[in-house]
């Protein structure tokens, strides 16, 4: 099979575009180093039987979003990203402290967490949204499971 002067062409720019623009070359080293970084950190989280902790952190970003949107105005971007992000890093700062202290096997407190973590935050959250809402956020809670 001959590929034609054209698609090797445009093969060429597909590749040169990441060294002229710089935002695509940033995404492109951005994803070499997070790569090599997966790569390395991931056999440990395997063998410390912590695979489950991503899971249980991201859904705990969902009750710090619920806290943050119940105390701020959603136009207000700055205040709700920083409070989400304080309130993820001390929920996830519990959990690795709650994971080193416990009696229980750490699967078995990282999935506690998970599921704790997720129903505060759903319930949070429909506590505090408007009623004209609900049926849009109904529908994203459907698409969660």
């Amino acid at each position: 099979f001959i590929k034609s002067p054209v698609h090797q062409e445009k093969t060429v720019s597909f590749i040169t575009d990441f060294f002229q623009y710089d935002f695509l070359l940033y995404a492109m080293l951005g994803t070499i180093f997070l790569s090599l970084t997966c790569g390395l950190i991931s056999p440990l989280i395997i063998a410390r039987k912590n695979a489950f902790m991503g899971a249980a952190i991201s859904h705990s970003t969902l009750l710090g979003l619920a806290i943050s949107l119940s105390l701020f105005e959603a136009t207000q971007a700055l205040p709700v990203f920083i409070s989400t992000l304080l309130i993820t890093i001390f929920l996830t700062l519990f959990l690795a402290y709650s994971t080193f202290r416990q009696k229980l096997p750490n699967d078995s407190m990282i999935g506690i967490f998970y599921t704790s973590t997720m129903a505060l935050g759903i319930i949070i959250h429909t506590l505090f949204i408007p009623p004209d809402f609900q049926i849009i956020i109904s529908l994203i809670y459907l698409y969660i499971y």
